[in-house]
C-alpha cells in the first residue's frame, strides 16, 4: 500500500488540509498495521509542528511532502517499506 500528502500555504490552513487528507488515507492502511501507525505518527508530527506556528501566531507559508510506501508477500519473507517526510517554511510566499 502507498500514501501521500502534499499542501502549501499557511500553517492552519495546511492544518486543515493534511487532516483531511489522513482522514482518507488511514483507513486504506489498516491491513498493513506498522504502516498505518507509521502515517499516524507522521500526521501526530505534522500536526505538533503547525501547531507551533498557529499557536505562536506565526503566518509564514509552510510545505509539507509526506509518503509512504509498505508491501509483504503473504507467506513469504519478502517486504518493503520505506517513509518520507519533508516539512519546510518558504519566506517571500505571496499570495
Amino acid at each position: 500500500m502507498s500514501w501521500s500528502v502534499y499542501a502549501v500555504g499557511r500553517p492552519a490552513a495546511v492544518k486543515a488540509k493534511i487532516k483531511e487528507e489522513f482522514a482518507r488515507i488511514k483507513p486504506n492502511l489498516v491491513n498493513m498495521p506498522h504502516e498505518h501507525a507509521s502515517a499516524a505518527l507522521t500526521e501526530e508530527i505534522l500536526d505538533t509542528q503547525l501547531n507551533f506556528f498557529i499557536e505562536n501566531g506565526i503566518t509564514i507559508a509552510v510545505k509539507i511532502e509526506a509518503s509512504g510506501h509498505a508491501w509483504k508477500t503473504e507467506g513469504q519473507p519478502f517486504g518493503d517499506s520505506n517513509q518520507r517526510l519533508i516539512f519546510e517554511t518558504i519566506p517571500g510566499f505571496v499570495e
